[in-house]
């Protein structure tokens, strides 16, 4: 069977198909893309939080040294300052120690001081552990994770940095 032999108004469906499906593969092309631009987006987000944080912790520690505040005081004031930073929404900092014990977490304080070391997702993702091993590497990694929001109930994917 040719082309030729196709009436007029089935050549025109097929036409109307076939631009059709290419529309869907472009559009489903740019949704890909578009993913991964905005999980880009993210990440450098993340990565400036982090520096914002560090820029934070590290005038504590500069007031330390100076004298003008304890070493206690120039501690709390940083975890302070931390625990009262919110970006995007109601996204936050926590502090972790290499060993994974949570030294600072603004939305569940009652895991401060705890070992976060058999902490699992329901993906079985010891995600402190992976996030100690994360901060331990020179250009850091993001852990991709499932955790409770503020306010909101269930658990939803989260990547910390």
């Amino acid at each position: 069977m040719s082309l030729s032999n196709l009436s007029i108004s089935t050549k025109l469906r097929l036409v109307l198909v076939l631009v059709t499906l290419a529309l869907t593969i472009i559009s489903a092309v740019d949704l890909i893309n578009l993913r991964a631009t905005m999980l880009d987006d993210r990440k450098n987000t993340l990565l400036n939080v982090v520096e914002m944080a560090n820029s934070t912790l590290t005038h504590y520690q500069k007031q330390s040294q100076t004298g003008t505040l304890s070493d206690d005081d120039a501690r709390a004031q940083a975890l302070a300052s931390l625990n009262n930073q919110r970006y995007a929404g109601d996204n936050y900092v926590f502090v972790l120690k290499p060993d994974t014990t949570i030294v600072s977490h603004p939305v569940q304080p009652s895991l401060n001081g705890k070992t976060g070391r058999n902490i699992k997702d329901p993906n079985a993702v010891a995600l402190f552990v992976e996030l100690a091993k994360a901060a331990g590497q020179r250009d850091g990694i993001y852990v991709d994770y499932m955790w409770n929001k503020p306010g909101k109930n269930g658990l939803f994917p989260k990547l910390s940095y």
